[in-house]
């Protein structure tokens, strides 16, 4: 059982690092490339946002979208209503947008935490049972497998994110952690297809080794509010350099380390890669300049 899962983890590593490419100075495949794009800044969601078409994504390994969240009956999606329309909209022209800039590129959604209601849903303390649990990830599977087939497959996404601090710190992650897991690696056998479980954790409560075990990437939240947690906070739960992403945040008003700093630490560990927040903030014009720095260093 244990060589199966070794095998596994490295076979991830290596898919989930395809669209890199050679070798580099982190001891493999060149560095992963992640950004994020937050779609709910405003509540028109039939409107694009006229600054969107502006940024660039080839620069872009692994794109990471959100905020989903839970809807009604402890279901996992996109949100919707009749004041702010389909948050699919948006979803689905980004999705577009990258594929056509980076057809290697891969997607993730991101379960958001905080208050969504009215907005994009709600988070994981929603969730008050075991029962609740199954029939979220579930809903995950049902989720990306939903956008597998719609329209030949032309959203398809790479997997699933949580957005690890707050109001999604919960006590029955270890539990959430193991149906995503099995959830998903159903979905892979069935369509043969490597699909993702990732965290961004801002903190590391409730995290454990065999629960840490279940996830194919942590992008750690090393800037505001996930400063103190480092790199060895990880290692003490098992989790290995290469299956690591550090954070680096060019956004308005966000307390992070400089790029110089960011790629340091990334060739110091021999990490997974660098993943930025975010691509679409109003300070955009610099975090397009910071991510095509990044990538750059990290795809020579």
């Amino acid at each position: 059982m244990k060589i199966k899962l070794f095998s596994l983890l490295l076979a991830t590593i290596t898919l989930f690092s395809c669209s890199s490419g050679s070798s580099s100075a982190n001891g493999g495949t060149n560095g992963i490339s992640g950004a994020w794009f937050y779609i709910a800044d405003t509540q028109d969601y039939y409107k694009i946002p006229d600054f969107w078409n502006q940024i660039p994504l080839n620069d872009v390994n692994v794109l990471y979208i959100g905020p989903a969240g839970i809807q009604d009956n402890n279901k996992f999606g996109l949100y919707n209503s009749e004041s702010t329309g389909a948050l699919s909209n948006r979803f689905q022209w980004l999705i577009a947008k990258a594929k056509e800039a980076n057809p290697a590129i891969k997607i993730i959604i991101s379960q958001w935490w905080g208050n969504g209601q009215g907005k994009w849903g709600m988070p994981l303390d929603t969730l008050k049972s075991e029962t609740d649990i199954n029939e979220y990830a579930q809903s995950v599977a049902n989720f990306i497998e939903y956008y597998q087939t719609y329209e030949n497959g032309k959203y398809a996404i790479d997997g699933f994110d949580i957005d690890y601090e707050s109001n999604n710190v919960i006590e029955r992650f270890p539990i959430l952690a193991n149906r995503i897991h099995e959830t998903l690696q159903q979905l892979s056998n069935k369509y043969h297809k490597q699909f993702y479980f990732t965290i961004s954790p801002a903190d590391i409560e409730y995290l454990t080794m065999p629960s840490l075990a279940q996830v194919d990437y942590i992008n750690m939240q090393s800037y505001a509010g996930g400063l103190d947690i480092t790199p060895e906070s990880y290692f003490a739960l098992g989790v290995s350099a290469n299956k690591i992403l550090y954070g680096i945040c060019p956004e308005t008003n966000c307390e992070t380390p400089t790029t110089e700093e960011a790629l340091a630490t990334y060739y110091q560990y021999r990490m997974a890669g660098i993943h930025l927040w975010r691509l679409n903030s109003d300070n955009y014009k610099y975090e397009i300049a910071v991510q095509q720095q990044i990538y750059t260093a990290l795809n020579p």
